[in-house]
């Protein structure tokens, strides 16, 4: 038998961060997938399997979905309080890795039933123990 191998999806339209997290999945070997979308359109479009996203075995439903605070005219938590409110997906594991400082955003998130919020940062070890705490929601699951 087979372990499925986790799915990440991360909302994320950096470039520079989206490298920053791979780099930080790789230092804590991790052997799933990562897809990456850029906005909370494409995010919704991905969960639904609509548009672009129709083909479930390469886009299949995440195990994990992490996503920035600020994304091109929309904020996580409005993808947040979507992904609360779908049926199917309102389980899934959902944290914010945001380049955000603001108390009032971590509260707002985790409010809404984040599980957790992390601050971006540019050093890779912080950034990989930040991921290493991530991670740790798979195997909560």
């Amino acid at each position: 038998m087979t372990i499925p191998k986790p799915v990440i999806l991360l909302i994320e339209n950096d470039e520079g961060d989206v490298f920053l997290f791979r780099r930080a999945l790789a230092k804590q070997d991790f052997q799933g997938t990562v897809r990456v979308v850029a906005t909370i359109p494409e995010a919704q479009r991905y969960l639904t399997h609509c548009g672009e996203f129709t083909n479930k075995e390469y886009y299949p439903c995440p195990d994990l979905i992490v996503a920035d605070m600020n994304l091109r005219g929309h904020l996580g938590t409005d993808l947040l309080e979507w992904t609360r409110q779908q049926p199917d997906k309102a389980k899934i594991p959902f944290v914010f890795l945001s380049g955000s400082f603001l108390p009032m955003d971590r509260i707002k998130a985790l409010e809404l039933g984040a599980n957790g919020f992390y601050v971006k940062t540019a050093n890779i070890e912080q950034t990989a123990q930040n991921v290493t705490t991530i991670l740790r929601m798979l195997e909560e699951k």
